[in-house]
């Protein structure tokens, strides 16, 4: 029975810190009669460069071990948070430090050298720039702090000559890739396109599902497609590199390694082809749609089904491993701490997986999960799809209750797209049409945007 589709009625979360690819990801399936309560976007972000929040100094600025002391500032009215960078611009200090502690007039951070004491010391507290989607046809960029919390609209639309470009997916699923120059933009003006793919072709194309992946060393984005294909295209040039066709629609974002693709159809396969020419390496079968983003943990593809198992395969050849069945498709993408899978499944629960296929615990956030969760030094975060955000503890004992570290009040909003994260923060994009960050060491909401309102509660 073929799927029937609903449009998201929000936001959709598609990046993250520094400067991030988005990608629109509108539609997702129901089955049969049945609602299972997928309206929302499933894409993960890719971070491609940065913005810089600079404040000034006029003070005696003090270096005392690990503590910068600026009697001038409030960093806490600044926004930063744990995890952003500060950076000593002059002296004998000069250089970037992970900032891990913030009071009103210090920052304590990691590495500083001998004390001083210096008047007018330049510094700046890099915090981090959000891209997103939404279904009104924009892409917002957002600064990391609430120093820059009024938002650029990027409009796509329009081309102009290939240059220095940042690639996002389509800001629409009208089935485009677009390449945008950031630096080009003022805020609220329209950008300006590197370019647009496919071309010659007017917007009746198939939705783009998956999220646009782009391997560094090659220069090569990957993306996959409704019409059964997986493009690779020059990542500057736009050009067409090959393509590779499946016996079904490419809903899985892919990941590379080593020179290698790996990644799901709808045909119920799973793929490894090689990225140089997109030949095939090996395929290999599972008995449902695969549109998980795979997750490489050693020499194992983790990939889940929608036969509600969870398979390993090699990577060298794709013979199976191991699988474990849980109770609903696993859709999202497993993370690692690099000793356990985490898998989250739409029967509510996260499984935690040795590498040997032993489930060593599973924890039931109430809700259906089709957000991919993100591993922070902190825990494991996992959004359940009726706006619940839980904390969980990684170790590999049962330890019952105790397990949730910390779950900041639901949103009365669905979550459906991807985390992400950035130091101690997580950003996350719900169907009320925000995003918001929180910063799990300090169990606060740093700020909240609303596409409409601007800040939101």
């Amino acid at each position: 029975m073929k799927p029937r589709f609903n449009r998201l009625r929000g936001l959709l979360l598609v990046a993250g810190i520094v400067a991030v690819f988005a990608s629109g990801c509108t539609f997702l399936p129901q089955r049969g009669g049945g609602d299972l309560g997928l309206k929302g976007g499933y894409n993960p972000p890719l971070a491609a460069g940065g913005l810089i929040i600079t404040k000034g100094n006029d003070g005696v600025t003090e270096i005392l071990s690990d503590q910068f002391t600026v009697p001038s500032a409030d960093f806490s009215k600044t926004g930063v948070v744990t995890g952003d960078v500060l950076v000593i611009l002059a002296g004998s200090n000069r250089g970037q430090y992970t900032i891990k502690e913030i009071s009103k007039i210090t920052l304590v951070v990691e590495g500083l050298g001998s004390q001083a004491r210096e008047p007018g010391l330049a510094y700046e507290v890099r915090g981090s720039r959000i891209y997103f989607s939404g279904i009104d046809g924009y892409v917002y960029a957002l600064g990391g702090t609430v120093l820059t919390k009024e938002a650029e609209l990027l409009q796509a639309g329009g081309l102009a000559a290939p240059g220095d470009t940042t690639v996002f997916g389509s800001a629409e699923p009208d089935g485009f890739i677009y390449a945008i120059d950031p630096l080009t933009l003022s805020p609220k003006q329209g950008s300006k396109l590197g370019w647009r793919r496919p071309e010659g072709k007017d917007r009746t194309l198939l939705p783009l599902v998956a999220a646009p992946v782009l391997d560094r060393a090659s220069n090569t984005l990957l993306v996959g497609s409704e019409d059964g294909n997986l493009y690779a295209y020059d990542a500057v040039t736009g050009e067409e590199r090959w393509r590779f066709a499946t016996g079904g629609k490419i809903w899985s974002t892919p990941v590379v390694r080593d020179g290698v693709v790996y990644f799901g159809s709808h045909d119920k396969s799973v793929y490894a082809l090689f990225l140089n020419s997109g030949e095939r390496k090996w395929k290999t079968d599972t008995g449902g749609v695969v549109a998980a983003r795979p997750l490489l943990f050693r020499d194992q593809v983790i990939i889940g089904s929608f036969d509600r198992n969870l398979y390993s395969f090699s990577t060298l050849d794709g013979s199976l491993r191991w699988q474990i069945q849980g109770d609903n498709w696993f859709w999202a993408g497993a993370v690692t701490n690099g000793s356990t899978i985490f898998a989250p499944s739409m029967d509510g629960n996260i499984y935690a997986v040795d590498g040997a296929g032993r489930v060593l615990w599973k924890h039931d956030v109430g809700s259906p999960i089709v957000s991919t969760p993100v591993m922070l030094p902190e825990g494991l975060v996992v959004a359940g799809k009726n706006g619940t955000i839980t904390v969980l503890a990684t170790t590999t004992q049962d330890i019952g209750s105790s397990r949730v570290l910390y779950s900041p009040s639901p949103r009365d909003a669905e979550i459906t797209a991807p985390l992400f994260a950035n130091g101690s923060s997580v950003f996350v994009g719900a169907n009320d049409s925000t995003v918001t960050r929180v910063d799990v060491v300090s169990q606060k909401q740093i700020w909240c945007f609303h596409t409409k309102d601007s800040i939101c509660n």
